[in-house]
């Protein structure tokens, strides 16, 4: 585990291309004449408004970001190690701690930073590391 600690970075970038969402369109409001609770009303419907811009959106990306992904990174970066190279990793040394969701916890599929542990066979603790999914260029 001291050598992946040592030889792999606090953060893993990966890049993904991002799927494009379409704009939404506003819903078109009738007019409605304007009675005596229309300044209550409007007050409302504008907080309302703001409580629904606030919700993040996560940006979809084409394909994902597996485990498998991950291990292979951390094998390539090890591989320039005469020692670091021998160590055994497998997708199944690595779990991610947060970002998955339902079923599939073995994989993101949206843009964002993620944190993963890192533990191989035998090892009493794993590792942390940050993931960062962001959007190809």
């Amino acid at each position: 585990m001291e050598l992946i600690d040592n030889f792999i970075p606090p953060r893993l970038d990966f890049s993904r291309p991002v799927i494009e969402a379409p704009a939404p369109e506003a819903p078109a409001t009738p007019q409605r004449s304007r009675g005596q609770f229309s300044s209550a009303a409007d007050v409302l419907a504008a907080a309302s408004m703001a409580a629904a811009k606030q919700k993040p959106e996560e940006t979809a990306i084409h394909g994902s970001v597996s485990t498998s992904d991950i291990a292979s990174s951390i094998k390539a970066m090890l591989a320039d190690n005469e020692e670091a190279s021998r160590v055994v990793l497998s997708e199944a040394d690595v779990h991610f701690i947060s970002g998955t969701t339902g079923e599939d916890t073995d994989r993101v599929k949206h843009v964002g930073e993620f944190e993963v542990e890192i533990k191989i066979k035998g090892a009493d603790e794993g590792i942390k590391r940050r993931v960062r999914v962001k959007a190809a260029e």
